[in-house]
């Protein structure tokens, strides 16, 4: 009855309360009397509800009907006071000023329960046996769906979404994402200041927390790798997110996207590096971590060991494969290795999964003697013109027998041939036309071989 002091009130299993931010209005949710009462002014007064359960709309509150209210919140306003209308499957909505009227903000009514989806308008979809309510400070309207064993939200446009839980009974899902963990016999809800929701999760006696934000999932293409190579990772996230930020530790890595979901990180060294993907929703943060090592790419040493002769460490290494220019030499997969010709070659290893090349520029090779001569012909070049149009070849004493003289470029290609006489001490190559870079000149006879190189300006 209307202005009862709150002491000589009768109530019938009362379930929840709350208060206004003036604190003069205490709101009650009297279940089994199907009625929200309010304490204001040392009296008790009914709010909505007739006392006779059943379920009726879009009218006074206190004409209407509830039927076992379980829960109240309100608005960060005070103006609308929600109500958990447990056995209605619906939440209710009585405005605090003016005349309270009343009207279902979600749910379909009795007789009309059970889960029929999210994405849609809060009235166009069943609730089962709503045993909790709580409204954010933006206005966010939650509410513990018992009988589904969810946690439901409300937003501004008034569609509606699970939270947490899967629908499924039990107890699963710390550390994942809420909507796939499970809930059992979720009642009372509440949501802090960082938006942080909290669940009384009754059968599985504990209470549940789900920050706003949450890295669903977290993918890598790898997380071993050579140096010189790329990974790709791949983050999905869940709730409002104002920042995405991918980071590496050591500082090195090259990160491209480094504020998208999707974002490929290269490594140009070795070594054990932590690649983190961090999201922030307001005040809130969460971060994933993985470690991706990294193998240094094997760059073994050539060297020369004959007049074609090349060679690298035999151990240590998979396999070889020798190349003339950028074309494999069949055959040629070991350590060692004897060049046909002038010209560029590398050797392919691989060591601990990477493979890596080395390259060695064939320039030069020690002069033959002439056949039982004790002394060595020498040779050596200079050049000629202010544009280094030619050079000059020269020899240690005339000839006693003739010379081809043979120029090459880098990738070892014959460009010219010259003869260079018997009794001549110098030969003069002409180069008008070659670009700047650097040539090798070969000299041979039936009995003498000598590489020179020059490098054109």
């Amino acid at each position: 009855v209307g202005g009862t002091p709150p002491t000589t009130a009768k109530f019938y299993y009362p379930t929840s309360v709350c208060v206004d931010a003036s604190n003069t209005k205490v709101y009650v949710a009297d279940g089994n009397n199907h009625k929200v009462w309010v304490i204001t002014g040392g009296s008790v007064s009914p709010y909505a509800g007739t006392g006779t359960p059943g379920y009726s709309d879009g009218t006074s509150a206190l004409t209407a009907q509830l039927a076992d209210p379980k829960a109240l919140a309100l608005d960060a306003s005070g103006n609308n006071l929600y109500i958990a209308d447990f056995s209605n499957n619906a939440v209710r909505k009585v405005n605090t000023t003016g005349t309270p009227a009343i009207v279902t903000v979600a749910g379909q009514g009795p007789g009309i329960s059970g889960f029929t989806g999210d994405g849609v308008q809060a009235t166009a979809t069943a609730l089962s046996s709503p045993a909790g309510v709580w409204v954010d400070a933006a206005g966010n309207l939650f509410i513990s769906d018992f009988g589904n064993e969810r946690v439901r939200r409300v937003d501004l446009t008034g569609i509606i979404r699970t939270v947490a839980g899967n629908g499924t009974p039990g107890y699963s899902g710390d550390g994942g994402a809420a909507p796939k963990a499970q809930l059992y016999d979720n009642f009372g809800i509440c949501v802090d200041g960082s938006d942080n929701l909290y669940i009384a999760d009754r059968t599985n006696n504990v209470v549940r927390k789900v920050t706003p934000v949450l890295i669903d999932s977290f993918t890598e293409s790898t997380t071993t790798t050579c140096q010189d190579s790329c990974v790709t990772f791949i983050s999905s996230s869940i709730g409002t997110i104002d920042t995405k930020t991918w980071s590496v530790s050591p500082a090195g890595p090259t990160i491209a996207a480094p504020n998208s979901d999707t974002t490929t990180i290269c490594f140009p060294a070795n070594g054990s590096f932590v690649v983190t993907f961090t999201i922030t929703s307001g005040p809130t943060t969460a971060t994933k971590s993985v470690t991706v090592d990294v193998s240094a790419t094997p760059h073994p040493p050539i060297t020369r060991t004959g007049h074609w002769d090349l060679s690298v460490p035999g151990t240590g290494y998979g396999h070889y494969q020798w190349y003339s220019g950028t074309t494999p030499v069949p055959g040629a997969v070991i350590n060692t290795f004897t060049a046909p010709d002038l010209g560029v070659y590398s050797v392919e290893v691989d060591s601990n999964g990477c493979n890596g090349v080395s390259t060695y520029t064939v320039v030069s090779t020690t002069a033959i003697t002439k056949a039982n001569t004790a002394d060595k012909n020498k040779y050596w070049l200079t050049q000629q013109g202010q544009d280094n149009s030619s050079v000059m070849i020269w020899s240690a004493r005339p000839l006693d027998a003739p010379l081809a003289v043979t120029m090459y470029d880098a990738t070892g290609r014959a460009i010219l041939d010259e003869k260079w006489n018997t009794g001549s001490s110098s030969i003069q190559v002409k180069a008008t036309a070659l670009a700047p870079g650097l040539y090798l000149i070969r000299l041979t006879s039936d009995n003498t071989s000598e590489v020179l190189k020059w490098l054109k300006n």
